[in-house]
């Protein structure tokens, strides 16, 4: 009898002990199943925000690449080899686009050489000629980069019409198109002002490119002999007008694109943000996990207040910055 006392005795200071071991544990418990739902809400936040920056890209290549739905007429107009200056900066492509391109049509600036920044250039004294050359200059200017444009470059008496072939353009990534973007906006820039002069002064530029209709009537009234080609000057400057203005509203729809991309890459967390909170995901998983498990002398502060203002300040950002998507 004295026997099965003694046992209960011991049963009874083994209980009165473990209460005071099992709180830690729970602590531990639940700061486990904290730091995993907080990380399962960071890697569902990180991915979606991955997945949705993708596909703002994916809209923003889409949108530029839309720049090969314009086609600049093909000119039986071709400009001759090392006619014109490379356009090696923006400097030359104004001169050559807003300045050279309008002067040629234009029926009333005098012949003759003319000085601008770049160089010196040469206005034909006859007419027809003198809008011949704009149009081998325009060609020069369309058939290039920023814009769609033949990889054959010989000209129309050497080559069939229809063995031209067209050169899309094609994006990698982001900061292709933010270049890309970059050098059509000069390039539609310099060619807004001569548009704007021949909207200002049509009878101007008629004058040239009726000369130039005459001198190539016969040619003009036979296109079934030139296929592909145009050698109307009406049609030639039409077209040029409908795909500036096709250039200009995807340069626009790009642009919006583009700035809606770094909205959202602005919004996500940044990657010294990600570190940082994986630097205090693994000082709370030590002082709210590790801490209660291995060390007998509990500490409130440590167990406790790190790892639960760790869980605040990451919901609060990842509810931030979720709430800015909207």
């Amino acid at each position: 009898m004295k026997k099965i006392s003694i046992d209960l005795s011991k049963i009874n200071k083994y209980n009165a002990i473990k209460p005071s071991i099992s709180p830690w544990l729970n602590i531990a418990a639940i700061h486990s199943t904290m730091l995993a739902l907080i990380i399962a809400i960071i890697s569902a936040y990180i991915f979606l925000s991955f997945i949705n920056l993708k596909e703002i890209e994916s809209s923003v290549l889409e949108e530029a690449e839309k720049i090969n739905d314009v086609h600049f007429t093909s000119s039986i107009y071709r400009p001759q080899k090392d006619e014109f200056k490379s356009i090696e900066n923006f400097n030359v492509l104004w001169d050559l686009s807003a300045t050279y391109l309008w002067q040629l049509g234009d029926s009333v600036i005098p012949h003759g050489p003319i000085k601008l920044d770049s160089g010196t250039y040469e206005i034909p004294e006859d007419l027809s000629d003198r809008a011949e050359k704009f149009f081998r200059l325009l060609y020069y200017l369309t058939d290039r980069y920023p814009f769609p444009h033949e990889n054959d470059v010989k000209t129309v008496n050497n080559r069939s019409p229809w063995a031209w072939t067209p050169k899309s353009m094609h994006f990698e990534d982001i900061k292709e198109v933010e270049t890309w973007l970059s050098d059509l906006n000069d390039n539609l820039y310099s060619f807004q002002v001569t548009l704007n002069k021949i909207i200002l002064f049509p009878d101007r530029l008629s004058k040239s490119f009726d000369k130039l209709y005459e001198k190539n009537k016969d040619l003009i009234n036979k296109k079934h002999l030139i296929g592909k080609v145009e050698a109307n000057p009406k049609e030639l400057i039409r077209n040029f007008f409908e795909n500036n203005y096709k250039a200009q509203n995807i340069y626009i729809m790009t642009y919006h694109q583009l700035q809606r991309y770094y909205k959202y890459k602005d919004n996500i967390l940044s990657l010294h943000s990600s570190v940082i909170i994986f630097i205090f995901g693994i000082l709370s998983f030590f002082a709210g996990v590790l801490w209660p498990i291995f060390n007998i002398k509990y500490n409130y502060f440590v167990s406790n207040i790190i790892p639960t203002t760790f869980y605040v300040v990451v919901l609060i950002v990842v509810g931030y910055k979720a709430y800015q998507f909207f």
